[in-house]
Parts: structure tokens; sequence; C-alpha cells
């Protein structure tokens, strides 16, 4: 009699906390939401959470399992990222254990010391990332999530500054109005450089995944628009201005007035190379 009371009152204690059972969550304040998801990628690819799922408009990240064992039973969830409202929100969802049927449900609630292991480490880290100016700008810089138009790129000790981009741009020698770019480039080496570009530039038709370069045109000059010059031996220091034009003659390859993918390939002293740069909105004006 006494083993069947024991069992019944265990029975309640286990319903009661099933029924109390919820996602834990932890919220992450002062995150601006312009840039969370970049902040949060940083931190899980700091921390080893390899990413699973991401859905862009509604600005939720979700990782892969994440496994460990308590009291030798093996356990695994996800966790979940949702920023909004200059925060974001980190919860714990589909927990499972491992038995001998495979995986199941947990019924219980995930304990304060893996609540602070997980959800409270990411906290940290995505705090740590958004608080310091050099860390938030590394973190936006190499999303792979979210690729970034960065004004001034160096490569193979060339650097590329994007100066202006202009809509609707017109010349005597263009049959349509297009679009229009200005760059400059500097050798930042101390040896002069033999520098060479391909004539054409190649983007990425936003509409097909996996297009590769779908489209070329000659649309490259140094050092004056329609010069027919694509190639110089830059001295230590020396600055070249450059043109890129006729960049998109079928409009509806842009989203939004926006090249997705800007790839232009070079030589540095007969070295192949390549200039690329993402989601590149015209018009705009460098300010650097």
């Amino acid at each position: 009699m006494k083993s069947i009371v024991v069992l019944v009152i265990s029975l309640v204690l286990m319903c009661n906390d099933i029924s109390a059972q919820k996602i834990p969550t932890q919220t992450v304040g002062n995150i601006d939401t312009r840039s969370a998801i970049q902040i949060i990628e940083a931190a899980a690819k700091e921390l080893n959470y390899p990413l699973k799922q991401f859905d862009p408009a509604g600005k939720v990240l979700i990782t892969d399992w994440i496994e460990w064992t308590s009291i030798a039973v093996t356990n695994h969830g996800k966790l979940k990222f949702e920023a909004k409202n200059n925060e974001v929100i980190i919860s714990m969802i589909d927990r499972e254990y491992a038995s001998s049927e495979g995986w199941s449900a947990t019924l219980t609630n995930l304990s304060k010391k893996n609540i602070k292991k997980y959800l409270g480490t990411m906290a940290d880290k995505i705090s740590e990332i958004a608080g310091n100016t050099d860390l938030c700008q590394n973190a936006m810089y190499h999303s792979e999530l979210i690729k970034m138009f960065k004004p001034l790129v160096i490569v193979d000790g060339i650097e590329w500054k994007f100066i202006k981009g202009v809509k609707d741009f017109s010349h005597e020698k263009m049959k349509t109005p297009n679009y229009f770019m200005e760059l400059s480039i500097t050798n930042t080496t101390d040896q002069a450089i033999n520098f060479k570009t391909q004539k054409s530039l190649q983007y990425r038709d936003p509409g097909k995944k996996n297009s590769g370069s779908a489209v070329q045109y000659v649309v490259f000059s140094l050092d004056e628009i329609f010069s027919g010059v694509y190639q110089a031996e830059l001295q230590p220091n020396e600055t070249r201005k450059v043109y890129v034009y006729s960049l998109l003659r079928y409009l509806e390859l842009l989203q939004d007035d926006c090249i997705p993918l800007f790839k232009l390939g070079f030589n540095v002293n007969n070295h192949k190379a390549e200039l690329i740069n993402y989601n590149v909105t015209v018009p705009f004006e460098n300010q650097l």
C-alpha cells in the first residue's frame, strides 16, 4: 500500500512538472535590429554553434542540434534567435532525449545550469559584439547570411574605393540611360604594379539560384569614361580613376536598385585576382 502511495505521489509531481514546463528564453536588449542578424551569426560562429535555418523576412535564426549529457542521458536541442524591437530573444526549442526507442520529446524543464551555459553564454557574446564598434563592424563585413557592400576593399595590394554610383546615367556613346559607377584604384605597396583588368564586369541574376556569372558587357575604363584603357603600371601610392558603366542593360535584373553581386576580374603582375562586392545600391556617394 505504501509503495502505491509513493508511486501516485511521484506521478502527481511528474505531471505537475510537465504542466509547468516552458520553453526557456532570455532577452538581450539594446541590439539594433538592423544589424542583429550579423551579430548573432558572428556570436554563433565564435561559440561554434552551426546555424541551420534563416528567415530573412522574420529575422529569425535557428541553430543545428546542440547536444549534451545529463545524468548519463544524451539530450539535444536547438537555439532560436528572434530579432525585433531592438532586442534579441533567445530560446531553446525542440528539446529531446535519447532512449532505446530513439529521440523523444523532453518532458522536464531545462536546468538553470544549462540555461546559463547555452542561452546565457550566447546572450553575453551578442552583447559583447554589439557593444564594441570594431567587433560589430567586423560581424557585418564578414556575414555570410547578409552580404554587405564595402565602400573600400583591398585585394592584392590594390585599394579599390567606390566613390559614387548614378542612376539613369546617359552619354553620347550609350544607346540608353543606364547605371554608372566611379571608383579609384591605389597601389598600396612599395613597388610598381602591372595592373590589367578584364574588359567586362560579371554579375549574378538574383532571380536564379546558382546562376553564376549571368551576363557580361564591356563596361570598364581607366582615367575617363570610354577611354578604352584597361591596363596601366601603378607606381607606389599612385591613384587612378576607374569608371564602370552600361552596368545592367536589363533592368529587370535589379531588385530595389540593388546590384546583388559585383564581380570584376583583374591581374596584378600577371596574378589573377577578383574584386567582389555585394548589395551595391545605386545611387550612392561615398563620404570616406
